[in-house]
C-alpha cells in the first residue's frame, strides 16, 4: 500500500539526519594510528555517539506512530554493557538505527505497520558501509532484506518473506560511509555558516541503490527546551530525484528536535512514555483532496481542466495528454487531462518499462507462468494487456491496507489495494513483454464522496495506428482498459508522492465536453 512506502520515505530521512543526543555517552571504540586533519576532526564527532532519541510520528494533524532513533558503537560479542545481555554481536564499528510503527485504517481494515532500518560501517576511516538491513511488516506478514558488498563492488541482497528465502540479488553497488552520513549530522552544519549546501548519497532501500541528497543550512533561533534557552539550527534535505523535501530543527548540542516530509508528515521528540501514546491513527480514506465540482461518473469523463494549489517545489508531469501551465503565484497550476495516447516510448523508457525488481519481480516463475497463461494465442499487445488488466480486476480481492511487498506475492495471496492491482499489472506485462510501469497520484471516486482519492494505476506500451509504441494509462483496480481523464498523475515512485499529501487542494474542476 502507498502508505508504507511513504512512511519508508521518512525512515530515509531520519537515518539520513542521525541522532546527536549527548547524554547516555557509551566508551568510544578506539582507532590507533597517524590520522590526517580530516581524520582528527572527524574522530571528535565519533567520541559523542551513543544516543537515542524517541519521537512521536504524525500525518496530517493526526499522531499516527511513534519511531525509536539511535546512533551508537556496535554491539560486540561479548558487551560490557548490562542492558545488551543476551543481545546478538553487531557487525562493523558504528551502527546507525531506526524503528517505527505506524496505526493505518482503510475502512473497516485496520493495520499496524512496522519498519526497521539498520546500518553498520567499519571501524577504520571513512568506515565504510559494511552491511545494511531493512524490515517491515503488517498484519503478521514480515520481509526482511540485508544488503551486503561484495568484493567487485556490487550490492548482495538476501531477502525473506515471512520466513521464505527469495533468490539472491546482486545490485550495483553504493559509496556510502560513515564520513558521508556525518555530512548530514546536524552537529556540523550547527557550527557552520548559514547558507552551507552540502550533497552526499547514500544507499536507498526504496531503490536499492544510491540517492542523492542535498543540505542546506538555513539559519538558527532561540527557542526553549525543557525550560532551557538554547540555540536551535533550521535546515532543508531534499531528494535530488524526487524534489521532495525535509524541514528540520536541530538543538545545540546536535538533538534530532523535529523534522517533517512534505506537506503532512511530522517526526518530533517526545519522552518515550509520551511517544508511545496518544496514537489515533490515520484513515487512509481521509487523505484525499475534496472536488469543488461534482464530476459526474469518472468513467464517463475523457477531459479535464484543474486548477490547483499545492507545496512549495511541487512538480507535475507532462506529456502530450497532461499540460500544466504555471498561473500566478508558486505553487498554482491549471492542469488539462486527457484520456488516450501519450508520448511516444523512448529506448530508455522501454529498457526500464521491461525490468525486474524488487517489488515488481517479473521474472519470479510464477508471474512468468501466469502470464504466457494469460496471453496464450493472443496476437497484439493491445490484447495482451486486456486480458492481463481484466484478470488483475476480476481475480483480486479488493482489501484495503495489505502489505504484500512484491508482485509475486500479491498473485498467491490473490488480494490487495490499488498499488497490489498496480503491481501485479505490470510484472505480469513486463513477463509478457509488454513495457509497464506504475504511476501514482490523484483520481476522482465519483459524486458520493466527491474526492480525489490517492490512487495508483499503470501506463503500457501500446502501438498507434502507425505502429509506434506510446504510453496509455489503464486501471486495473477499477476496471478500465483506458484509464478516465480524472486520474492526476503526481509521479512514477511514491517518493514523488510523498511531499504532496496533505499539501494539495483543488481551486476548480471543470469537465471537458
Amino acid at each position: 500500500m502507498w502508505i508504507q512506502r511513504v512512511a519508508a520515505g521518512l525512515v530515509s530521512v531520519a537515518m539520513a539526519l542521525g541522532c546527536q543526543d549527548a547524554t547516555s555517552a557509551r566508551p568510544p571504540v578506539a582507532e590507533k594510528g597517524t590520522r590526517t586533519p580530516a581524520e582528527a576532526s572527524f574522530k571528535k564527532q565519533l567520541e559523542r555517539l551513543g544516543q537515542e532519541g524517541w519521537y512521536g510520528i504524525y500525518m496530517m494533524g493526526q499522531k499516527v506512530g511513534h519511531g525509536h532513533l539511535w546512533f551508537r558503537p556496535t554491539r560486540p560479542a561479548v558487551s560490557p554493557w548490562a542492558a545488551d545481555a543476551g543481545k546478538p554481536a553487531e557487525p562493523g564499528a558504528y551502527t546507525y538505527g531506526f524503528e517505527m510503527k505506524m496505526s493505518v485504517s482503510g475502512g473497516a481494515e485496520a493495520n499496524e505497520l512496522t519498519l526497521s532500518e539498520y546500518r553498520y560501517y567499519a571501524k577504520d576511516y571513512p568506515h565504510a558501509l559494511i552491511e545494511t538491513r531493512f524490515g517491515t511488516g503488517a498484519k503478521g506478514f514480515i520481509e526482511e532484506r540485508t544488503a551486503t558488498p561484495t568484493a567487485d563492488g556490487r550490492m548482495h541482497i538476501v531477502r525473506t518473506l515471512s520466513g521464505k528465502a527469495e533468490p539472491a540479488r546482486d545490485v550495483p553497488g553504493t559509496k556510502e560511509d560513515l564520513v558521508a552520513q556525518l555530512r548530514l549530522s546536524p552537529l556540523e552544519l550547527i557550527d557552520t555558516e548559514v547558507g552551507t549546501r552540502a550533497e552526499v548519497s547514500l544507499w536507498s532501500w526504496e531503490k536499492e541503490a544510491d540517492e542523492a541528497i542535498a543540505v542546506s543550512f538555513d539559519g538558527i533561533d532561540k527557542r526553549q527546551r525543557a525550560g532551557i534557552s538554547e540555540r536551535v539550527g533550521r535546515f532543508t534535505l531534499t531528494y535530488k530525484a524526487t524534489g521532495v523535501s525535509g524541514a528540520v530543527l536541530v538543538g545545540s548540542d546536535g538533538t534530532l528536535l523535529e523534522m517533517t516530509l512534505g506537506a503532512s508528515l511530522l517526526m518530533k521528540l517526545e519522552e518515550r512514555s509520551v511517544a508511545e501514546s496518544g496514537i489515533a491513527g490515520l484513515d487512509i480514506l481521509g487523505t484525499g483532496v475534496a472536488s469543488p465540482a461534482r464530476l459526474g461518473s469518472p468513467d464517463a469523463v475523457s477531459g479535464l481542466v484543474l486548477e490547483l494549489t499545492g507545496p512549495k517545489g511541487l512538480k507535475l508531469p507532462t506529456s502530450s495528454v497532461r499540460k500544466v501551465e504555471a498561473i500566478g503565484v508558486e505553487g498554482r497550476f491549471r492542469l488539462t487531462n486527457k484520456r488516450g495516447l501519450g508520448d511516444a516510448v523512448t529506448p530508455a523508457e522501454r529498457t526500464e518499462a521491461l525490468m525486474s525488481d524488487a517489488t515488481l519481480d517479473a521474472t519470479h516463475p510464477t508471474i512468468v507462468q501466469r502470464a504466457g497463461e494469460l496471453t496464450r494465442g493472443l496476437a497484439t499487445p493491445g490484447e495482451k494487456v486486456r486480458a492481463i488488466a481484466d484478470w488483475v480486476f476480476r481475480t483480486l480481492d479488493k482489501k484495503l491496507a495489505t502489505h504484500l511487498p512484491t508482485a509475486s506475492t500479491v498473485l498467491d495471496k490473490k488480494v490487495g489495494d490499488c498499488t497490489e492491482h498496480t503491481w501485479l499489472t505490470v510484472a505480469l506485462a513486463r513477463a509478457a513483454g509488454i513495457p509497464a510501469r506504475p504511476l501514482y497520484g490523484l483520481a476522482y471516486t465519483g459524486d458520493g464522496e466527491s474526492i480525489f482519492a490517492y490512487h495508483a494505476w499503470v501506463e503500457v506500451a501500446v502501438p498507434d495506428a502507425t505502429g509506434v509504441e506510446r504510453w496509455l494509462a489503464i486501471d486495473p483496480t477499477w476496471g478500465e482498459a483506458e484509464a478516465d481523464a480524472t486520474h492526476i498523475v503526481l509521479g512514477s515512485s511514491l517518493g514523488e508522492v510523498a511531499g504532496s499529501i496533505g499539501g494539495l487542494k483543488i481551486e476548480s474542476a471543470t469537465v471537458l465536453p
